[in-house]
């Protein structure tokens, strides 16, 4: 008989958000890996909220936990049934309860039983995102089954409280279980040198530690060059216009203020000009929408909320300018800057966490301190006013974006990891 291939057991198997994230790209590169690595995955009940389904193919599987608010009367069961789990959260790492409480629920029992349904097929548990809450649910079934652990984190090892701090008092509590968590995996990745550098925190040995990138499927964005038509049919008022975009939640951390502001201080600024904010709400979209109108631009800019993939692509494509505005070392890279510079657009960047890996100041694109109002209005004159400049930038940042971010490069770190 042949021999059966181990493959990976994924918790946190993030499938496909509308737009950006980490999870997107997952969604395209696992599927190629389970080619020669099976991929077995299960995800909480959050992403559902995008209509994904469960996938079934014959190396790629995922399982979605489907949890109920009516689950909650079961709750003090689960946490009872997995008794061992809570009292080391609850006593041993002091973790506040509804931490635990939501861990548990959201978790078991279904994780634990998709795993024991493949475990004589698996070769490695790995958790993508948090080790404060899902990699202690994988630290706890490696334990409890004597699989080895992987760990990718992306920026966040500890929660906070404070939006715009990656730290702040809420945090510690929460430190000693996340050392312990990236101690006990046998290796970690991070999609940034950045995210790298944040494990210096928790006295990770550094020989463990690899760098993945997972921007994939660049052709989606590289192949959309003046495809536009859409965009324009639905929002006319685009016609004839230059654009200067931003892609991303609306968070207060995000900032999509700030290119208001900025564009507030240029004299004489372009009436041609419309500025553009794509993302979903997540509160700070009616003070995006009073700070235009205080700044006299509100009649020049579009607030078209989430769109769908296809239409992102046109706006992508359509706009001259994109703008990277986050105020927050919170993230790891910020994908949609990386988006924008493969849709062959010009990027002006807040120089914060993994941009400078990708973006190099006045090579291909520009990139300002984050919250400089002042250096990101210049940024955005010199772009506005010098074609050629721009031009060239745009043209370096598409071949570079494209080079650093290949399929083959992906697809061999993720399987290298795998090894």
């Amino acid at each position: 008989m042949p021999e059966v291939k181990k493959g990976i057991f994924i918790i946190d198997c993030l499938l496909e958000p509308p737009f950006g994230g980490i999870s997107k790209y997952l969604t395209y590169s696992l599927p190629k890996v389970a080619k020669e690595i099976p991929i077995i995955g299960i995800t909480q009940r959050g992403y559902e909220n995008f209509g994904n389904k469960e996938v079934n193919q014959e190396n790629f599987k995922t399982k979605l936990i489907k949890r109920k608010y009516l689950g909650l009367v079961i709750l003090p069961y689960l946490m009872l049934k997995y008794f061992k789990f809570t009292y080391n959260l609850l006593v041993n790492y002091k973790i506040p309860f509804v931490e635990v409480a939501k861990t548990v629920y959201f978790w078991f029992p279904e994780v634990e039983s998709y795993l024991k349904e493949n475990l004589e097929h698996l070769k490695y548990i790995h958790v993508y995102s948090k080790p404060y809450s899902s990699g202690a649910v994988g630290m706890y079934l490696s334990k409890k089954y004597n699989l080895p652990m992987l760990i990718t984190t992306f920026g966040e090892m500890v929660p906070h409280k404070d939006e715009i701090e990656r730290l702040d008092a809420y945090s510690e509590k929460f430190t000693p279980l996340a050392k312990d968590v990236l101690a006990h995996c046998l290796k970690i990745s991070s999609p940034t040198k950045y995210c790298q550098s944040i494990l210096n925190e928790y006295d990770i040995d550094v020989t463990k530690v690899a760098l993945t990138y997972h921007v994939c499927d660049i052709e989606k964005f590289t192949t959309n060059i003046d495809k536009h038509s859409t965009i324009i049919q639905k929002h006319p008022q685009l016609l004839g216009k230059r654009c200067v975009l931003f892609v991303g939640h609306m968070f207060k951390r995000k900032a999509p203020n700030l290119i208001l502001e900025a564009a507030a201080q240029i004299k004489e600024l372009d009436k041609n000009l419309v500025f553009v904010f794509i993302g979903p709400d997540f509160g700070f979209y009616d003070e995006l929408k009073q700070i235009a109108k205080d700044t006299g631009l509100y009649e020049q800019c579009l607030f078209p909320g989430i769109v769908s993939q296809e239409d992102l692509f046109e706006f992508y494509s359509f706009a001259d300018l994109f703008v990277f505005t986050t105020i927050s070392n919170i993230e790891c890279l910020g994908l949609v800057f990386v988006q924008a510079m493969l849709s062959n657009c010009a990027v002006i960047a807040s120089n914060i966490s993994g941009v400078p890996e990708v973006i190099k100041h006045g090579e291909n694109g520009l990139l300002f301190e984050p919250g400089n109002v002042a250096e990101l209005s210049a940024n955005l004159t010199r772009f506005l006013t010098d074609e050629a400049y721009k031009n060239k930038l745009m043209r370096t940042a598409k071949s570079s974006a494209s080079a650093q971010f290949s399929e083959k490069i992906v697809l061999d770190q993720i399987k290298t990891f795998y090894e």
